[in-house]
């Protein structure tokens, strides 16, 4: 019997007594001692007496196995309901008890119970330490984790303003450029404009001068217009030309002039007309010929290379 208790660790949670005659025949009382004396007293705590037939049992207080189990007794029928009852009954018989089992090594048991227990609230401290530090830091990295993800939106944020800011500045500057294009190409335009304006008042006064130098007015409107010293000074010199023209003295050409000279015309003439001497040199002429005329010889002036005629030493 001592081995069934190592087969039943911790301990049997009940002892049933099994009785399939209600007469009590002794042999009962023998089998409750049998396990007193091996178990001791404290497992008559743990019986109970079992009745499997339906007849009446004596009662009570003449069976003396009830009276040394207690008055624990349960009369068993095969169904459902009378196996739920046993248990329970078990159940109510534990629940006054110090263990829920039976067993010879108490003290033992409760010194490796309270070890354990002791051991067992140690590693539960431990763990709920842990998991307290654990949640602690899972508080803080969660904390850290919302910093940073504000400060990512608000970085965000501030490139999304550089950069709109940026576009903003790039057109504000393409807008001034184009401005400033606009600007520089109406200046450029007022330029044209200007300067076609001039093109066009400088074509018009020279076609008016070409006009007025084709065209030119009447004698008469200019004579008109002219005063009377001047029209005076034409007129002589209109009869002038004809007096030359009527005494058939020629027109000296003009130099550099295109007109052809006579045929009639000598080589001494011809220069003279081409090349007309200066009014100093005909004064000169003129008086040579006085001289001549008159006899009187020119003298000669000093250091001059002019030779002094042949007949003057005869004078």
């Amino acid at each position: 019997m001592e081995s069934y208790e190592s087969m039943l660790f911790p301990g049997p949670h009940a002892f049933l007594l099994v009785h399939r005659d209600v007469k009590n025949s002794g042999r009962e009382n023998y089998l409750l001692r049998a396990l007193s004396e091996v178990f001791g007293k404290e497992v008559l705590d743990y019986c109970m007496v079992l009745f499997i037939d339906k007849a009446k049992h004596n009662h009570p207080k003449k069976n003396y196995c009830l009276k040394m189990c207690g008055g624990r007794s349960h009369l068993l029928h095969n169904t459902d309901y009378s196996v739920n009852e046993l248990f329970k009954k078990i159940e109510e018989m534990n629940e006054n008890k110090n263990n829920s089992f039976f067993t010879t090594h108490l003290k033992c048991f409760r010194k490796a119970s309270n070890y354990f227990q002791e051991e067992y609230e140690k590693k539960e401290t431990k763990l709920r330490k842990e998991l307290n530090d654990s949640k602690g830091r899972e508080n803080q990295l969660r904390g850290d984790i919302e910093k940073l993800q504000g400060q990512i939106e608000e970085l965000k944020e501030q490139l999304q303003n550089t950069l709109t800011n940026a576009r903003v500045d790039g057109l504000h500057e393409r807008e001034r450029n184009v401005h400033r294009r606009e600007k520089r190409l109406d200046e450029r335009q007022k330029e044209l404009e200007i300067r076609e304006r001039e093109v066009t008042q400088r074509d018009v006064r020279s076609r008016e001068h070409l006009q007025t130098t084709a065209d030119p007015p009447p004698a008469v409107s200019e004579n008109k217009d002219r005063p009377l010293y001047e029209r005076e000074g034409k007129l002589k010199s209109r009869k002038e030309s004809q007096s030359t023209g009527l005494l058939g003295i020629q027109k000296p050409v003009r130099r550099n002039s295109i007109n052809i000279d006579p045929p009639n015309m000598s080589r001494e003439h011809h220069q003279t007309t081409a090349d007309p001497p200066p009014a100093e040199e005909l004064k000169s002429r003129d008086d040579s010929q006085t001289s001549e005329s008159c006899g009187i010889q020119k003298p000669v002036r000093r250091n001059s290379k002019e030779l002094s005629p042949p007949y003057s030493h005869a004078l």
